[in-house]
């Protein structure tokens, strides 16, 4: 064995040492056994031995494969696991409430890549706040890092790894007892500060804790952790609902200034400008539990059980103005690209928000794993895993709010201006001015209570095994497995809504005088021009619950007012069959080390949809120009099935060109299975089927996966201890994208009783220039007509005699393809022994299907799809350790529609980027104290349409810093 292959050994052991479990590239328990008490020398803890760690992972791996791993036990290098993942080139982020969410791999978001822990597939779930919510992403702010070993970010397909990721498969490793080897223990403590924080404590905590030990010679291990957070902070949001698209003014006008650039045709119109203040109050709790045992070197048991709890209490404001356009327009200015940059109505009214949002999210997971060493050259591997994440919100619903304010009569001197001439938000003035409007002017005008609730369950065996050869030359070893997961989906909504009055009408003006806390504007957006003194004065505080308990004593709102019963259910089961078989080949090509891994695998999926509806019966023709669709009383649920396969190819080559170079090539073919609200099974048509309006939409649970065809090109020079460069290549070409499509189909047995055998009876007596009219009385004349369900009016029901109806159906289908390439260059030094370091990446991404900002109306476009680029460095000498890291993501078109106007238009998200730093010192061998910064610089981050000028949110955050300690034991 040469000194490279033995190195190579040494280095892959400890590296499964640390890490503990996963997928298999990650685990040599067979050489974890063998080197036990040379690996506890090995295994050093540090930025330096992290990036090390990882560093060995990549250039170790078949295929390209980035990694991150734990600086010491119970220590991550980010205390959030998606803000560690964007330091790795082609991975960006999505942040929420101003922490790393979900994760975007080479311009795939995040429902294109799979997360799993310890190699099982991991559910998703989210809340919805206006409708029955779907998701297949991965929420990284449930987990604590704390309890985790390593990340493996696997950037092309392999056959033993699970499909679903045509950006990347993102494995969480978790530590394992007996692969730490030893009773350890570490605790660690944390008071945070959020910068924002108004109404909460402007410190929290934040605990962890492990213990691991090994009984009965090492032969039974048991490892415990958990950790606890609180986290108060305030987050801001200046926003636009939406764009009307060629409506809300006249440019041609007199009062109307048009600056549009020459063949600009279209102009867009502010829908609203509203001020968010949410006030944040939530916690995370995280518990795992590891139970091994080995009772024989061949025979390891694995028993693992993983909890996590997150809850966000939510006490949201708005103030703002709603714009009409229209005869109530005095002026308008319109820059070149058609935005309105200035506007100014008559009439409306200024309006008060009050929300009460909860989010309760709950995943656990128990696991069973036993590995066998059969022979010298057989082994087995079985693992069974059930897991289930639920997303819901509190009884009384997620999302509860009601809308106060203060109408203008439209008289002149009444209304509100709008400005985004020149400032980051727009500046909102209202005449007269909002500082004036008194507590006694201020009525009812909305309520909404909405309740929402998202369960996915994963149940998964799987059984694998590999064969290895007496040889390193040649065919060197065959896996194989097969495996059964089964996924169900429940996605649940229910609203109710009342209104006080028609349009702007407001009630009870002066009932909630002392419930209204007027709050000074002076400190919001302060970091954004357009914010602090020039906004509105002062704007109302109340709390909603109070709000509508008054509404209902005052007899204004229903004592039943609020989320019953579930109006909107779904459910969506897939169970998915799949096999691989996976040949690794090593070699020597012109006295340098070839080695492939040459791999198949096969699913087998197939889908049962279910959707609650009620079911369409018949169609009454119940006078000459309505037409009206009975449904039945109770809802019911539908059932839709479906099936597909895939053969799925994989090879990863590489090429010792040197000792410290590696070429590598690698092919694919991967999938991502599609959006489960487009795949549900239920079926509505219209309750008014007039001829030319017989519309109906569905879901389509036939719907293919996404396919990817993918090659990857690379070059890794380790031209030092701790340093490499590399670059690579990536090309996918994805199939099956969705789009709308409109079919014309009979549904239901529905016919048109206009268009039968009575109605050319009765044309035919009323003669050949018979109107409907006079063919719909001729009808009922000739005593086809029944009752109608008001028990008064008469009307022609369908029956046989009748042709089916021709429904134009509109739902979405696999149509669309696209092309996504780029390159990723990276650079790890480390500047000898001086304990300065330093790590940056760029990664480029290019896409034939980019947005057109000008077109309205459909058009496709990959979201998500962006330059990135990251830079880091560090010290660590002497006892300490520090790190400052700026991240930076480039402008990216991140979906389509909003929350009002034109649901085709586009959403963009400015370019953004962050400092983040941590300096930790080691007081003793055991004890160390640490501070870190989040968004030290406090960024804000900006949204729009189609252009800048077209805002659609603008966030402000400001920085966190937490100051901690850890003891380890």
């Amino acid at each position: 064995m040469s000194q490279l292959t033995v190195k190579q050994r040494l280095l892959s052991s400890s590296i499964a040492l640390v890490m503990g479990g996963g997928v298999a590239e990650a685990t040599a328990q067979q050489d974890n056994q063998a080197n036990v008490g040379m690996l506890e020398e090995v295994v050093v803890t540090g930025i330096r031995a992290s990036l090390d760690r990882a560093m060995d992972i990549k250039r170790d791996a078949n295929g390209v494969v980035d990694a991150i791993s734990a600086e010491d036990i119970g220590k991550f290098p980010d205390t959030n696991l998606a803000e560690s993942l964007q330091r790795i080139s082609g991975v960006s982020i999505d942040r929420q409430n101003n922490e790393g969410s979900r994760v975007t791999v080479r311009g795939f978001g995040p429902d294109f890549n799979l997360v799993t822990l310890n190699g099982r597939s991991m559910p998703a779930s989210q809340i919805g706040f206006s409708s029955a919510p779907a998701t297949r992403s991965f929420d990284f702010a449930n987990l604590a890092s704390e309890s985790v070993s390593g990340v493996q970010v696997y950037k092309t397909g392999k056959a033993d790894v699970a499909s679903g990721g045509i950006g990347s498969t993102i494995n969480i490793s978790t530590p394992r007892p007996l692969n730490i080897g030893q009773t350890k223990a570490t605790v660690g403590v944390k008071a945070v500060h959020e910068a924002s924080v108004e109404a909460g404590d402007d410190v929290t905590p934040e605990i962890s804790g492990l213990f691991s030990t090994t009984m009965l010679d090492d032969k039974l291990g048991v490892l415990v952790a958990g950790s606890y957070q609180e986290r108060h902070n305030r987050e801001q949001n200046a926003q636009i609902d939406g764009w009307v698209t060629n409506g809300g003014l006249n440019p041609a006008a007199a009062n109307v200034t048009d600056n549009r650039a020459e063949g600009v045709e279209n102009y867009f119109y502010p829908q609203n400008t509203k001020f968010d203040v949410a006030d944040h109050e939530r916690t995370r709790t995280n518990a795992q539990a590891t139970v091994q045992f080995q009772p024989v070197e061949e025979f390891t048991a694995t028993l693992d059980y993983f909890y996590a709890d997150f809850e966000d209490n939510i006490a949201r404001n708005q103030f703002g103005v709603w714009f009409n356009g229209g005869g109530n327009v005095d002026n308008a200015t319109i820059d070149e690209n058609g935005s309105t940059t200035k506007t100014s109505e008559r009439g409306g009214s200024y309006d008060y928000f009050g929300y009460n949002d909860t989010i309760l999210n709950e995943t656990d997971s128990v696991g069973l794993n036993v590995e066998w060493q059969a022979t010298e050259n057989l082994s087995f591997e079985a693992d069974w895993h059930s897991s289930t994440a639920t997303a819901e919100g509190a009884d009384d619903g997620n999302n509860s709010f009601i809308i106060l304010g203060v109408p203008f009569n439209g008289a002149a001197g009444e209304g509100k201006t709008y400005d985004a001439s020149s400032t980051e938000i727009p500046v909102i003035t209202t005449q007269p001015n909002s500082s004036t409007f008194e507590p006694e002017q201020v009525g009812s005008n909305i309520a909404i209570a909405n309740r929402s609730f998202m369960d996915t369950e994963i149940d998964e065996f799987q059984l694998s095994g590999s064969w290895s050869a007496d040889t390193d030359e040649g065919l060197t070893s065959i896996d194989f497995g097969v495996a059964q997961k089964e996924m169900i989906n429940r996605s649940a909504f229910v609203g109710s809504f009342f209104q006080a009055g028609g349009g702007n009408a407001f009630a009870d003006a002066g009932v909630f005088s002392d419930l209204l806390t007027p709050v000074s504007t002076d400190d919001l957006f302060s970091e954004l021009s357009g914010g602090g003194s020039s906004l509105p004065d002062s704007y109302f505080q109340y709390l909603p619950a109070d709000v509508l308990a008054r509404a209902e004593e005052s007899g204004s709102l229903s004592a039943e007012f609020g989320p019953g019963d579930f109006t909107d259910d779904h459910r969506i089961t897939e169970d998915i069959f799949s096999a691989f078989m996976q040949f690794n080949f090593s070699s020597d090509f012109n006295g340098m080390p070839f080695n492939a891994v040459a791999g198949i695998r096969y699913e087998d999926t197939d889908v049962l949809a279910s959707s609650m509806q009620r079911e369409a019966l018949y169609v009454d023709w119940a006078s000459p120009t309505e037409w009206f669709t009975r449904f039945a009383d109770e809802s019911s649920f539908s059932e839709v099935e479906s099936s597909y396969d895939n053969f799925l190819p994989s090879l990863d080559t590489s090429l010792g060109i040197t000792d410290d170079l590696i070429a590598r090539f690698s092919y694919s073919q991967t999938i991502t299975r599609s959006d489960l609200a487009s795949m549900r099974g239920t079926t509505s048509v219209s309750a008014n089927p007039k001829p030319g309006q017989r519309s109906a939409s569905r879901g389509n649970p036939d719907l293919l996966p996404y396919s990817s065809d993918n090659i990857d090109l690379s070059l890794e020079w380790y031209y030092g201890e701790g340093s490499y460069a590399s670059i690579g290549y990536f090309d996918k070409r994805v199939d099956n994208f969705l789009v709308t499509e409109v079919r014309e189909e009979a549904l239901f047995g529905l016919r048109d009783p206009a268009a039968g055998d009575r109605a050319a009876e009765a044309a035919a007596n009323v003669g050949p220039d018979a109107t409907i009219e006079e063919i719909y009385y001729e009808t009922v004349d000739l005593g086809y007509a029944v009752t109608m369900p008001d028990g008064v009016s008469q009307g022609i029901r369908q029956d046989g005699s009748d042709p089916l109806i021709n429904w134009q159906v509109q739902l979405p289908s696999n149509g669309e393809d696209a092309h996504v390439w780029g390159y990723e260059i990276a650079l790890q030094h480390m500047f000898w022994d001086t304990g300065f370091g330093v790590q940056a990446n760029y990664t480029d991404v290019s896409s034939d299907s980019e947005v057109d900002r000008a077109q309205v109306g459909y058009q496709f476009a990959l979201p998500g799809l962006s330059d990135s680029a990251n830079l880091v460095g560090f010290y660590e000498g002497y006892g300490f350790q520090a790190r400052i890291a700026y991240n930076w993501r480039d402008e990216f078109l991140s979906g389509f529609g909003a929350s009002a106007g034109d649901q085709t238009q586009p959403r963009f998200t400015e370019a953004y980027g962050q400092v983040d730093l941590s300096v930790t010192y080691d007081v003793t061998d055991n004890i160390s104290v640490f501070l870190e910064g989040l968004n030290v610089t406090e960024e804000t981050q900006r949204t729009y349409s189609r252009y800048e000028a077209q805002l659609l949110n603008a966030y402000q955050y400001g920085a966190r810093y937490t100051l901690g300690a850890r003891w380890n034991f």
